[in-house]
C-alpha cells in the first residue's frame, strides 16, 4: 500500500484520466486461510485452501525463510516462489536440520495480491525414509513369500524362527506425553546408528510431524518385540499415525514393506497413563491422577474392568473398558453419577453409547461443574456374563474444566475510509472471519495528527460494517477499527490513514485514499495472528 499523497498536479492528472482505466480490475483476492506443510529430505511440501477472487485466481506465491515474520516485527521473507495455479507445492534445495518457515498469498490476471499472508508454518527438512531412494532400494526388491503355517505365541506375536514373512506394526500406545510403545509381529532390528529415523509420527489431520527423539528395543522384552519411541511432547487427544520405515527388519533380514502394514493410530496423552515397561501388549494399568482422566486397577492377569475414565467436553465422558461389555436394554441404568462430596447431587446421564469394539462407551451428561464426582458401575458384564469385581465398581473423576479464553477474534478486512460532503469520513471494512463464533463487538477508534495516540469513539454490534464520522476538520486523521470477543480478547486492529482538506481539485478523488499502516518493505505484508 502506498505511503506518500498525490500532489495537487497529479490529482488533476488523475481527474482527466480516461474512464477505461479507472474500469480496471483493482480487487484482490481473498487471503489464503489454511496452510500445512510436510517436511521431507532437503525439501517441504506444502499445500493450502483455495483463495477466492471476483474475477479469477490465476495463482499463488509462497514466501518463505529461516526467519519468522510475525506481526509488528521486522522481519521479511527472504525467498519468493511462484507456484502457480496449484494448491500444493513441493519447495526443493532446502537444508536439512535447519527450520523454515512458510506463508502464502493468492493473485489474480491484474496482479492483484492478497492482502495478508496466509497463518505462517514451520517445517523443519530431515532425512526421509520415504524418498525415491529409498522405496527403490527396499520397495521393489522385496521378495513375495509364500506365509506357512507356524504357530503364533498366546500374545499373538510370531515366533522368532524364520517364518517367510516381513515383519508388520501390530499396535502403537502412547503410555506417556512423551513415550510411545511399538509392538511388531516378530522378533525385530532397528539400525545401529540414528535408529529414530526409522520412525515417522504425523498428526493424522494436519499432518504436522512429531519428532522422534530416540527408538531403543525394550532390553527385558525376550521375544524383541517391543520398541520404545522417545518424543516431542503430544498433544492430548490427537490421533497420530505412526509409520515404520524398510530399514527395521527381521531376523531374516527381511524389511517392513512400505504401505502394507507398515503403521498404526494412537492417541496423545497429557501424562502416564501406563506401565511403559509392559512388553507384547496392553500395559498393566496403574492408578494415576491425571486432569480430565484416570487408570484404574492393577492385577497381572488383567481382569475385566474399567481402565480409563476421559473427561472430553463439559458434557461428555469416554469410559475404557479392559474387553468388550455388555450393557443393560436401558444402557443409563449402568451409570450413575454424583458429586464425590454430596451423594445426593446427581449429574443426569442423558445418553449412552457404545463404540464398534463394544470397549469404549460415551457418556452424555448435563453441564458438569467444577467440582469432583463419582461415577458408579451397575451390572455391567462382559461378553462372557463376567461381572466387574465389586471392589472395582467406584471412581472418582474431575468435571469438566473449560480452558481460559485468550485468543482474540481475527481483524475486520479491507477497512477503507471515504471522504463525505461537510469534512465528514465514512469507514467500511468486511467483518472479521469469526473462525471462533464468539465475535461480540467492533471497536472503532480515532486519532489526529498521531497515529499512536488512539481515543475510543465507540462499539457497535458485531454484523457493523459502516461508520460515519461527521464534524471534522481539515487535517490528518488515523482510524483503527477493531474484533472483541465475548471473554474481552480484542485483535490488533486494521487502521487507515485520511487526509482532509478545506478545497482543492482532487478532494472528491482524496476521499477515495487510504494508507494502511505498518511497516512495508517492498512487498511486505502483515501477517495474521
Amino acid at each position: 500500500m502506498l505511503r506518500r499523497f498525490f500532489s495537487s498536479l497529479t490529482l488533476l492528472g488523475l481527474l482527466v484520466f480516461p474512464l477505461t482505466a479507472l474500469a480496471q480490475d483493482t480487487s484482490v483476492p481473498s487471503d489464503v486461510e489454511r496452510l500445512h506443510s510436510l517436511p521431507g529430505n532437503a525439501s517441504v511440501r506444502l499445500n493450502w485452501d483455495v483463495a477466492t477472487d471476483d474475477v479469477g485466481v490465476t495463482g499463488y506465491k509462497i514466501y518463505y525463510g529461516t526467519d519468522s515474520v510475525k506481526n509488528q516485527n521486522q522481519n521479511i521473507y527472504s525467498e519468493t516462489t511462484d507456484a502457480g495455479n496449484v494448491i500444493e507445492y513441493s519447495l526443493t534445495g532446502l537444508k536439512n536440520g535447519t527450520p523454515y518457515y512458510f506463508a502464502v498469498t493468492a493473485y489474480d490476471a491484474a496482479g492483484n495480491e492478497s492482502n495478508f499472508y496466509s497463518p505462517e508454518v514451520s517445517s523443519t527438512p530431515e532425512v526421509s525414509l520415504f524418498t525415491a531412494s529409498a522405496l527403490s532400494e527396499f520397495g521393489d526388491t522385496a521378495v513375495s513369500k509364500t506365509s506357512t503355517d507356524a504357530a503364533k505365541t498366546p500374545a499373538g506375536i510370531a515366533p522368532t524362527a524364520a517364518d517367510a514373512l516381513p515383519p508388520k506394526v501390530v499396535k502403537a500406545t502412547a503410555t506417556d506425553k512423551n513415550l510411545v510403545k511399538v509392538i511388531f509381529s516378530e522378533k525385530i532390528t532397528l539400525p545401529t546408528k540414528s535408529a529414530e529415523s526409522a520412525f515417522v509420527i504425523q498428526d493424522n489431520l494436519t499432518l504436522e510431524n512429531l519428532k522422534v527423539l530416540s527408538a531403543t528395543l525394550y532390553a527385558d522384552d525376550s521375544t524383541g518385540v517391543t520398541v520404545l519411541l522417545k518424543t516431542e511432547e503430544q498433544i492430548p487427544g490427537t490421533e497420530y499415525v505412526l509409520t515404520a520405515g524398510p530399514e527395521i527388519t527381521d531376523t531374516d533380514s527381511q524389511s517392513v514393506v512400505s504401505g502394507k502394514e507398515d503403521s498404526a493410530l494412537f492417541a496423545g496423552v497429557k501424562g502416564p497413563v501406563a506401565d511403559a515397561t509392559a512388553v507384547g501388549g496392553d500395559a498393566t494399568p496403574v492408578k494415576t491422577e491425571n486432569a480430565g482422566s484416570a487408570l484404574f486397577g492393577a492385577a497381572e492377569e488383567k481382569p475385566f474392568s474399567l481402565t480409563k475414565i476421559e473427561v472430553i467436553g463439559e458434557d461428555i465422558l469416554n469410559l475404557t473398558f479392559s474387553e468388550p461389555v455388555v450393557l443393560s436394554l436401558d444402557p443409563v441404568e449402568n451409570f450413575l453419577i454424583t458429586q464425590k462430596d454430596n451423594t445426593d447431587n446427581k449429574l443426569e446421564i442423558t445418553g449412552v453409547e457404545l463404540n464398534d469394539s463394544n470397549t469404549i462407551v460415551t457418556l452424555t451428561t448435563a453441564k458438569q461443574e467444577k467440582v469432583s464426582y463419582t461415577l458408579s458401575l451397575e451390572d455391567i458384564v462382559n461378553v462372557g456374563k463376567k461381572s466387574l469385581d465389586s471392589d472395582k465398581t467406584q471412581f472418582d473423576f474431575e468435571g469438566f474444566s473449560a480452558p481460559t479464553d485468550t485468543t482474540p477474534p481475527e481483524d475486520v478486512r479491507s477497512l477503507v475510509g471515504k471522504i463525505i460532503k461537510g469534512l465528514g469520513v465514512k469507514l467500511q471494512w468486511k467483518g472479521s472471519i469469526n473462525s471462533a463464533g464468539d465475535l461480540l463487538e467492533y471497536i472503532v477508534y480515532q486519532s489526529s495528527g498521531n497515529e499512536q495516540n488512539y481515543g475510543k469513539l465507540l462499539a457497535l454490534p458485531n454484523d457493523a460494517t459502516l461508520h460515519q464520522v461527521d464534524g471534522l476538520t481539515p487535517g490528518d486523521y488515523f482510524f483503527k477499527v477493531s474484533a472483541r470477543d465475548a471473554s474481552g480478547n480484542e485483535s490488533a486492529g486494521k487502521t487507515v490513514k485520511v487526509r482532509l482538506v478545506e478545497s482543492g481539485p482532487g478532494i472528491g478523488l482524496l476521499g477515495l485514499i487510504s494508507i494502511g499502516l505498518g511497516r512495508v518493505l517492498g512487498r511486505k505484508k502483515k501477517t495474521k495472528k
